[in-house]
Parts: structure tokens; C-alpha cells; sequence
């Protein structure tokens, strides 16, 4: 896992062993008027996952990026915006990573949901606000 500042976790190695097809919000949530993440020359930021322990038992995870204008969005208050489709656990393996992009235009504060279909026996992801990989602003 890269080196970040900490205010920029929206899950860190966050177990969902035990969540029963619910959804599970990140612990923390991104406050994007404090945090005020530099995009520097116009690199898209993105919120990278990356699964920490393997998924066991489980039919699938699906993931979302949830913002909301006037609420915390970690007990459940934000609209989920962006979304995987469900991603079978044979693939969500230990090391296994991908980002979502967060859209231009989104409301203040940002946290990520897991949805579950099945109950996990074991299960670990973290998140975290990154630039996009392999892009280049010229």
C-alpha cells in the first residue's frame, strides 16, 4: 500500500466477515471542503480498493462511492453515485485492486459502500482518495 496522508482512508483493512446481503459504509468519510485534495495538472482523482483478505463464502461484492451535500455520509446518509457491477469473490483475492473515478462535478462529503450478496466468512478491503494510474496531464 502506497504511502498517504491518513486524512485520505475511507476504509482501512475493514473486515465485511459477517455482513448478511447488507450494505456496509466505510469507517471514515472524505470532507472534500477540509481535505481539499490537489488534482495538481488536471490528473483525475480516483478512490482506489484494494482487498486486504480474501473473500470466502460469499456470492459477490458490489462497490459505491456515496456523496451527500449537507450530511456525514458514514452512517448511511449519502447517495451512492458510482457503482461496480457485483464482482464474484473467486476474484476478490488478497492484493486484488481497482479504483473508481470520482465524478468532476460531486457533492461535499464522500464515503464508500460495499454491498454483500451472501454472508462473507472472511473478507477485508481498504479505500483510499489516489490520482488515476497510467494518466498524464500534457
Amino acid at each position: 500500500m502506497p504511502m498517504n496522508d491518513a486524512k485520505l482512508y475511507l476504509s482501512t483493512a475493514q473486515s465485511l466477515a459477517g455482513v448478511a446481503s447488507a450494505t456496509a459504509y466505510g469507517e471514515y468519510e472524505l470532507d472534500f471542503e477540509v481535505a481539499q485534495p490537489d488534482k495538481g495538472m488536471g490528473s483525475p482523482l480516483v478512490v482506489r480498493f484494494l482487498i486486504t483478505t480474501s473473500f470466502t463464502v460469499a456470492t459477490s461484492v458490489q462497490f459505491f462511492l456515496c456523496f451527500d451535500a449537507a450530511t456525514q455520509a458514514t452512517a448511511g446518509g449519502g447517495t451512492p453515485v458510482v457503482e461496480t457491477p457485483a464482482i464474484v469473490i473467486a476474484t476478490l483475492v488478497a492484493g486484488y485492486s481497482f479504483e473508481l473515478k470520482i465524478p468532476d462535478q460531486h457533492l461535499r462529503y464522500m464515503n464508500v459502500a460495499y454491498t454483500t450478496v451472501g454472508t462473507p466468512g472472511a473478507g477485508a478491503v481498504s479505500a483510499w482518495l489516489d490520482t488515476c494510474t497510467g494518466f498524464r496531464h500534457r
